[in-house]
């Protein structure tokens, strides 16, 4: 084997491990974006999931507010939740979207100039009209609503979409609470 045969195979080799690295470098960044887009995974002992998630924001939204947690009515909502629990997720988040909406209207903040209720809650809390306590919380619930609308169909549980209609009341209701207060 001479020199340039030597070169030839060795390019040969080494053609695709390089291929897949430069084209995982290239897409680092949308890669990046499809991670919190991941339902569930699981890799030998690590296990992610989206009731972990959920879980989080729950405690994160209890530990900064005294008003509980109690169901509200639901009987529509939970036959919703059997029958289609990423539905029944849209439709919990509709009152809290709907909320910031009009949140921001009232500070002068136009639903124009951000994108999405995320944009928006990330502006208010820029302000200091909703406490970061708050803000995050329902920014990450805003990112599971997002992730269980396009997840895979029986990733997301009834009971699932049950907590996180809870959140969404509760956050509400203390998004109501902040206008109160200041006007």
């Amino acid at each position: 084997m001479d020199g340039y045969q030597f070169v030839s195979s060795l390019a040969g080799s080494l053609a695709w491990p390089v291929a897949a690295v430069i084209l995982v470098h290239q897409l680092r960044a949308p890669l990046g974006k499809l991670i919190p887009l991941i339902r569930s995974m699981k890799y030998k002992e690590l296990q992610i999931d989206l009731a972990s998630k959920v879980e989080t924001v729950e405690l994160e939204v209890v530990a900064s507010s005294t008003p509980n947690l109690a169901s509200p009515d639901t009987t529509k909502f939970d036959k919703l939740a059997e029958m289609d629990p990423r539905a029944a997720i849209s439709v919990a988040w509709i009152p809290l979207q709907t909320e910031i909406f009009q949140m921001a209207e009232k500070e002068g903040i136009s639903s124009w100039d951000a994108y999405s209720p995320a944009a928006l809650v990330r502006q208010l809390r820029d302000r200091e009209i909703i406490p970061t306590q708050l803000a995050d919380p329902i920014i990450e619930m805003s990112e599971i609503r997002d992730s269980a609308a396009i997840g895979e169909v029986g990733t997301v549980t009834a009971m699932l979409a049950r907590r996180i209609n809870r959140i969404c009341v509760h956050m509400v209701e203390l998004l109501q609470q902040i206008q109160q207060n200041r006007h």
